[in-house]
């Protein structure tokens, strides 16, 4: 009845604290939700020195043990769907680009963290019945360590697209300025556009835009503000400064057309396209600025994937400690029980 009556309390305020955070998105909503997870395992665990409600002769340990091998099949599978995201944005669409040797760095690493984790893990965990104290701290531990180590799969997993990503973001950068080596030695206005928008319109199949009936009408109003360019324009452009009006048309439209391919590419790959307002003026400074945006969210994972693969190593000694039993050298693992 305690632990039932425990269970309805927490429902309840849970419940509230759903309600609340669908009209007032706030930090406090989310800290409730934290605060009350920690009261509740805490109670739970404080009631298990009780003899009815003891954590000995059950089957928690086998649950947890299950519990981490559910999230690590669960991040095997997100680095297939990641994988598959990959070859549909470059092998299936002919997009001509072609897997770096960093890629297959990231996703081999991501498959041998996950074969790593599990070997140590389950080597790690001994067999045998464990005292009351050692019992509710092993259990305890779990929490943290199942954070983590979801964290450390999802960085892992952010790792594949983001290289691809990038990667995709160069070559599309690098189509639109290869036009400049396309063009006639004379061409006109008409040639120039026609040929971006062939260029365009082929990166554009391949990462559609989210919106693609806004990302469309942008693009035909920047071919139409690039065919008010004289034909005279690019027999001089080479000689024009920056700040002459036909050249910043020109150097704008081209811009305008490269961001809406970039954020194609984000949209493909299911990420979310830098949110700040860059000041680039050409090709050229969209993609540094597309990169340096990139980076920023990049190093971010790259920084708690990290911090969390420590976590993961330090948790699961701690784990091997406490279930190891002192006195008994040759006991087998739970993978060798099994």
């Amino acid at each position: 009845m305690i632990a039932t009556g425990i269970h309805l309390l927490f429902a309840v305020i849970y419940l509230a604290v759903s309600f609340l955070s669908v009209h007032e998105a706030s930090s406090v909503v989310a800290v409730s939700w934290y605060i009350g997870a920690v009261a509740e395992v805490t109670i739970h665990l404080g009631l298990s020195s009780l003899k009815a409600l003891s954590l000995s002769d059950t089957h928690l340990s086998e649950r947890m043990n299950l519990l981490t091998l559910i999230i690590l099949g669960e991040g095997a599978i997100i680095i297939a769907r990641n994988i598959q995201t990959v070859v549909k944005n470059t092998f299936l669409k002919n997009s001509g680009d072609i897997w770096s040797a960093a890629l297959i760095g990231v996703v081999t690493c991501a498959v041998t963290l996950i074969y790593f984790i599990y070997q140590m893990y389950f080597d790690w965990m001994h067999s045998g019945k464990l005292s009351h104290k050692r019992q509710m701290f092993w259990v305890s531990w779990h929490l943290p360590f199942h954070v983590a180590l979801v964290l450390l799969l999802e960085g892992a997993n952010q790792f594949i697209v983001w290289s691809q990503a990038l990667q995709s973001i160069k070559s599309a950068a690098q189509s639109i300025v290869d036009i400049n080596y396309e063009l006639s030695s004379s061409p006109t206005t008409k040639e120039v556009v026609r040929i971006l928008n062939e260029t365009v319109t082929e990166l554009l199949e391949s990462y559609p835009p989210e919106d693609e009936v806004a990302a469309l009408d942008d693009v035909r109003r920047t071919y139409k503000s690039l065919l008010t360019l004289p034909d005279s324009f690019w027999d001089v452009n080479g000689q024009l400064a920056d700040n002459d009006p036909d050249m910043v048309r020109w150097l704008n439209g081209t811009r305008d057309l490269a961001q809406t391919v970039f954020d194609g590419i984000f949209a493909s790959f299911s990420l979310a396209a830098p949110a700040e307002e860059t000041e680039s003026t050409d090709v050229q400074s969209a993609t540094q600025a597309a990169y340096l945006a990139t980076a920023n969210k990049f190093e971010t994972v790259f920084i708690y994937a990290f911090i969390t693969a420590g976590l993961v190593l330090i948790l699961m000694t701690v784990l091997h400690v406490v279930s190891q039993q002192h006195g008994h050298p040759g006991i087998k693992t739970t993978s060798e029980t099994n």
